[in-house]
């Protein structure tokens, strides 16, 4: 199976001069905590999440109408491409600790989003892969978390 068969398509974008503020409002919008960042060519160059708004501006003390997105990003994202398979956007994730992936086109335009609840609405692997997945992806201090909450 390849990623263009479980693949969220026609991502919402913003761009690297945009503020966190419209960053933020982007995804109160459309529901998302995930937008790929592009520059004024329509590539991906960063992802902004809400935990970067939340982390780097907010509990910084930063004033989210002055702080551009390229200043609170992660620049240089994993990405995918829509042929390759789903095998190897898990591993991407996996390897990478990461949830969600930009995917990209030849000239690196974004075209979607895979996420893991991709795979899991879809069907597209076993609960035992999506355990193993999910659990390479959670820090250490996630897992002790969830056994603690488990035990409790």
């Amino acid at each position: 199976m390849k990623v263009t068969e479980i693949m969220n398509t026609n991502p919402r974008t913003c761009t690297y001069s945009d503020t966190a503020q419209q960053a933020a409002t982007l995804m109160k919008q459309h529901g998302t905590g995930f937008l790929p960042v592009v520059n004024e060519h329509g590539k991906v160059v960063g992802v902004v999440t809400d935990r970067d708004l939340c982390l780097r501006v907010t509990a910084e003390g930063h004033f989210p109408l002055h702080m551009r997105v390229h200043e609170c990003m992660t620049a240089n994202p994993v990405c995918c491409f829509a042929t390759e398979s789903i095998r190897n956007a898990l591993a991407l994730m996996a390897n990478n600790q990461i949830r969600r992936i930009p995917v990209i086109n030849d000239e690196r335009r974004p075209i979607g989003i895979v996420a893991m609840r991709d795979f899991i609405a879809r069907d597209a692997i076993s609960a035992r892969d999506i355990y193993l997945v999910l659990r390479k992806i959670m820090s250490s201090k996630e897992r002790v978390a969830a056994l603690r909450a488990r035990i409790a």
